[in-house]
Parts: structure tokens; sequence; C-alpha cells
């Protein structure tokens, strides 16, 4: 009877243990280093998508989603912003939607943190919306954490005079 008491023992601290060692960290407030990725600073972002309501490409509210994002990219003095226009159709030859040709208009927001060399690692997310949604969850969040990790990577390196080793680009984009 022991043993057992014994082996329920270690499996419990185990358990605990793992739960411990697995636990999430403390979300960081707005007043956190910029060094250091701020769950709120992140939350501001997606406020800011969001409260634009749904932002299906071409409308109105998809230009203020990407003239917002670009503005807060300019703030950080590291990072390269370019905005990119696009329209045209588009036909799917393989769908089983009785309207494979679609015409479309996009903006897409490109935040660039140069490196050393001009290869990339694309941190990737969009901003665009259904009609139906407002998108916090597919992908404004998505690219409210890659503006924080920008902003955060961009203080890294713009505090010390080496670089990153390859570019850093972000951006959110709507599919073409």
């Amino acid at each position: 009877m022991r043993i057992w008491i014994a082996i329920a023992a270690l499996l419990v601290l185990a358990v605990e243990l793992t739960m411990f060692a697995e636990r999430l960290p403390t979300p960081r407030p707005a007043s956190a280093p910029p060094t250091e990725f701020s769950a709120e600073r992140a939350m501001v972002t997606l406020r800011g998508l969001t409260d634009l309501g749904t932002r299906v490409s071409g409308t109105p509210s998809a230009r203020a989603a990407a003239e917002r994002l670009a503005a807060e990219l300019r703030t950080l003095p590291g990072v390269e912003v370019e905005v990119q226009e696009a329209a045209g159709t588009r036909q799917f030859t393989d769908t089983p939607f009785p309207y494979s040709m679609f015409a479309y208009r996009t903006i897409n927001v490109i935040g660039r943190l140069p490196g050393r060399s001009r290869d990339a690692v694309l941190l990737n997310a969009h901003d665009d919306t259904t009609g139906s949604s407002f998108g916090a969850g597919d992908d404004a969040f998505g690219v409210a954490a890659i503006m924080e990790t920008m902003r955060r990577i961009d203080t890294l390196f713009t505090r010390t005079s080496a670089p990153a080793r390859h570019d850093l680009t972000m951006p959110p984009t709507r599919p073409a």
C-alpha cells in the first residue's frame, strides 16, 4: 500500500512540475521597456484594427487599416515602409463555386528592418476581414503580435551598432 501512495505522490509532483514549467508568461504592460514584448502595446494595434469594423479588401475601412499600420510602422526609426496597391482579376479553374472569376483591389503595407544581408526573415499576417467579422482572431491579433515584435527588434538593433544578420520583413498582406 505504501508503494502505491509513493507512486501517486510522485505522479502528482510530476504533473505539478510540468504545469509550472509550461505556464504562460505574465503579459507585460505598455510601460514595459521597448526591448520587451508588451501585450498591452500589441492590444492597442489590435483594437485600432477591430475598431474599424470589417476591413474587406477594396473598402474604405481596409484603406484606413493600411494607413494606420503604415503610420505605426513609420514611428519605428529603423524600419523602412512601403505601401503597394494592386487591382486585377483572378480566375480559378478548379473550384466548386459557380463564380470562378473575381476582381480584387488590395493594399500591402511592408515594413522592412534592414540587416547585414538582403536575405530576409518574413513575418506575415493579413489585416483584411470577411464581410461578417471584425477579424480579431483572423488575423488582426497576428498583425498586432508582429507589429510589437518589429517594435521590439527595431529597438534592440537601433540601440546597437550591429544590425541583424538578415532583413526582417513584415507585410500584413491580402491574397491577390
